[in-house]
């Protein structure tokens, strides 16, 4: 009778177990920037379109969210996070220092520069396949300082009068600068000077590249608005 027990047990163990489903992990930023991946076409300042952009609200660090709470398990088992950060897709180290169990959504504070992040869930059984994600860093500076390397890359080849460029090139220059020594309500009436110069330019920039450097603008006016 014990045998039989312990083979239906056995049995009954198994079952479940080919029956459950892995978990899956799923990992977005949460505080991504709006940057079209035109930008990169136009100039490198700009890495490709598989990154996700962040601009921080200050000039040294700031915090990037990563969230994996869409993440699942089929059999709607409870997970817990494990979070990485990796060399390459498959060389991983577990970020260290985080609370038990570690959250959903993870803060780091993270300065300027090109991050590979990855994600697994386990649901008490199984792992989940690695999910990764690539997060580009930029401060409030650095962005328009790449906004303006992508309008010389545009002067270079599109007919452009030079009276026309340093009308919409200087103010990105002088907002950067003002960013960069803290004067904040300059930089963004400056920002502001850009994009009105923008708008009344349609002639030399085709409209999805006008609205994409208008965005990129925007998305910095954002990310110092939602900062500290």
């Amino acid at each position: 009778m014990k045998k039989l027990i312990l083979l239906i047990f056995c049995f009954l163990t198994a079952h479940s177990l080919l029956a459950a489903s892995p978990p899956v992990a799923v990992l977005r930023v949460a505080n991504e920037a709006a940057i079209s991946p035109l930008l990169h076409q136009i100039s490198d300042d700009f890495p490709g379109p598989e990154f996700h952009y962040v601009i921080i609200p200050g000039e040294q660090s700031g915090p990037v969210l990563l969230d994996g709470s869409a993440s699942y398990d089929p059999d709607r088992d409870p997970l817990r996070f494990l979070w990485s950060e990796c060399l390459a897709e498959d060389n991983c180290q577990a970020i260290t220092g985080l609370p038990m169990p570690a959250p959903a959504i993870l803060t780091l504070n993270l300065a300027p520069g090109s991050f590979l992040f990855g994600l697994n869930v386990y649901d008490g059984t199984f792992n989940s396949p690695l999910a990764t994600i690539k997060v580009a860093v930029y401060t409030p500076s650095g962005m328009l300082f790449g906004i303006r390397e992508v309008l010389d890359e545009l002067a270079d080849s599109q007919p452009i009068p030079t009276t026309v460029k340093p009308a919409l090139a200087n103010p990105l220059t002088d907002a950067a600068r003002s960013f960069m020594v803290g004067n904040t309500p300059h930089a963004l009436h400056q920002i502001k000077l850009f994009e009105n110069h923008l708008k009344s330019q349609p002639k030399y920039l085709d409209a999805a590249t006008r609205q994409a450097l208008i965005d990129a603008a925007e998305a910095v006016v954002a990310a110092v608005g939602n900062g500290p």
